[in-house]
């Protein structure tokens, strides 16, 4: 059994590049028994994200809280990888702060 996530993006915040660019970019989780008797869920397009319950419901509650964790891990890890390289700041005369919200995700019935 397998199931996609995504986060919709409203109609304004795509470019005319639309049709090159995933509107609703998807995650597929696939569902599988384990031995001990819990239900194994698992991101495929993030290696190592996994979780487990003893419904499908359960696991599919429970991934979704692991994916959101895993995407925020990995924005920490790219926005600390990318401080590492100088910003040439001359001339610049304004800066702004940015918070990024944590990942919605919603099931899409297939």
């Amino acid at each position: 059994m397998w199931r996609r996530f995504f986060k919709g993006v409203s109609h304004h915040d795509i470019s005319t590049c639309s049709s090159i660019i995933p509107v609703e970019p998807e995650l597929t989780v696939t569902v599988r028994q384990g031995e001990d008797g819990y239900l194994i869920a698992e991101c495929l397009e993030l290696p190592g994200c996994m979780s487990q319950g003893k419904t499908e419901s359960e696991a599919i509650r429970n991934i979704t809280d692991a994916i959101q964790s895993c995407l925020a891990v990995r924005l920490e890890e790219f926005l600390k990888e990318s401080r590492r390289f100088p910003t040439d700041l001359v001339g610049i005369k304004a800066q702004e702060t940015f918070r990024v919200k944590p990942v919605e995700l919603e099931p899409v019935t297939c």
